[in-house]
């Protein structure tokens, strides 16, 4: 290799290092890991006001922190924030759209909230999580599933039919599909 060749893949290189520089964001300084740190321990501990203090101040210097945005969604969601946690959990998602386990656990949250509304016998409440989860990941089935149950037990037919043909869409295999399918054959009971 002469001179000028070599010369031309040390720039390169130089080039690349430089450019990865830039690109990687610094780490956290001290306080700000505090923050999140304080943030995690109050979100465990269920101090979730606390919570979404500590993840309010840390993203206000870190925005792109996907993980930090997730915690900060669940805190709202455990707080009754739900316009709020969508908000959060759309950004972490567009952040980090590879990230399965950051979707299940987004998925997990909304049905446990909404869960514990219907157990209460509030399900306008309840199916206002699971939308809410739709408009995260309109695709997915279980959530229509849920949908269809909620809007019959409300005695909701339209909503109800609209929803089941939405999951059969997707997945017309699924047996709960099928069963609501069937159901609906058969009247609204």
């Amino acid at each position: 290799m002469n001179a000028l060749g070599s010369g031309k893949h040390f720039c390169l290189i130089m080039l690349c290092v430089f450019l990865a520089q830039c690109t990687t964001s610094p780490s956290p300084s001290p306080s700000l890991q505090k923050e999140l740190l304080y943030g995690t321990e109050a979100l465990d501990q269920g101090r979730n006001g606390e919570a979404i203090n500590h993840f309010t101040a840390y993203l206000a210097k870190v925005p792109g922190d996907a993980d930090a945005r997730l915690k900060l969604g669940c805190a709202l969601l455990k707080n009754e924030q739900l316009q709020e946690a969508v908000a959060q959990f759309k950004e972490a998602v567009t952040l980090d759209p590879e990230n399965e386990q950051s979707k299940q656990l987004i998925k997990s949250g909304m049905f446990t909230q909404s869960s514990k509304f219907s157990d209460e016998n509030k399900l306008d409440t309840a199916t206002r999580y699971l939308m809410g989860y739709l408009t995260i990941n309109p695709d997915d089935v279980d959530t229509h599933i849920q949908l269809a149950k909620n809007f019959i037990a409300m005695g909701n037919r339209r909503d109800a039919i609209a929803s089941v043909r939405h999951a059969a869409s997707l997945d017309p295999r699924n047996p709960e599909v099928i069963e609501l399918l069937d159901y609906f054959s058969g009247g609204f009971h």
